[in-house]
């Protein structure tokens, strides 16, 4: 289970909204191209982010799913914790990359201390009570590091996730609704007018459209990045939907 916004509203809006901006084109495209531009915006961003609730460790087991919303999909963890057993308060996981550990990550906690010795090639079947999380090849998984033991069974796992919506989302956060409707706009009208052969088809407006909206994201991702800081996350450069 993941902890939704407050408030939520239908995507259908913005394109009831636009459709008059690109007349004649059938309702159906232009919630689609909406739908693909409140994704591709999400995604990007990574302002939408969700609590989700937390998940119990087992014994021996050290890959879990990453929460999300229904029709949606997770892109990052921007934050986890964990709670042993006997505990009564959440630890800070910290974020580590596979090269870190596979290299000792000298400089780091995760040299020599981490383990009782340099990592090295056999990390991934060290076990003892976990401290960080691994998330960079899959956004679907995340993997606990080291690998929990029979201490640590029942324990529990608290992520923050940056989500953002699939094609079949029919919703969106409102307060990325209301506070980023132009951008949204321009994205969905990027791809209506990109459209070849159509009688709305406008290149020109096309290109306004795209640097509209990836003027828009940029900023918004610089914003959300520094968020981020405290826990030394990277945000991997735009990438444009097809």
């Amino acid at each position: 289970m993941a902890t939704q916004p407050t408030g939520m509203t239908p995507i259908a809006e913005l394109a009831k909204w636009l459709a008059g901006d690109v007349k004649g084109c059938p309702p159906e495209i232009v919630l689609q191209a909406a739908q693909e531009a409140c994704g591709e915006f999400c995604k990007n961003t990574l302002l939408w982010r969700i609590e989700a609730e937390p998940i119990p460790v087992r014994t021996g087991v050290h890959t879990y799913a990453t929460p999300a919303p229904a029709n949606c999909l997770p892109e990052l963890i921007t934050e986890a914790a964990f709670k042993a057993p006997n505990q009564s308060t959440y630890r800070p996981l910290d974020p580590i990359t596979e090269a870190l550990l596979k290299a000792g990550a000298v400089g780091t906690p995760y040299h020599l201390g981490f383990f009782g010795h340099s990592a090295g090639t056999d990390w991934k079947g060290r076990t003892g009570t976990p401290r960080a999380f691994l998330h960079e090849f899959d956004p679907a998984f995340f993997r606990l590091v080291p690998i929990p033991t029979s201490v640590d069974n029942g324990g529990l796992v608290r992520v923050t996730v940056a989500v953002w919506p699939s094609i079949k989302a029919v919703e969106i956060p409102t307060f990325v609704y209301l506070r980023y409707e132009e951008a949204l706009s321009s994205g969905t009208l990027a791809r209506l007018y990109g459209m070849n052969g159509e009688f709305w088809s406008n290149p020109a407006l096309a290109e306004q459209q795209w640097g509209a909206f990836e003027g828009a994201m940029g900023a918004v991702t610089n914003k959300v990045q520094k968020s981020f800081t405290k826990a030394r996350l990277k945000v991997e450069p735009r990438e444009r939907f097809a």
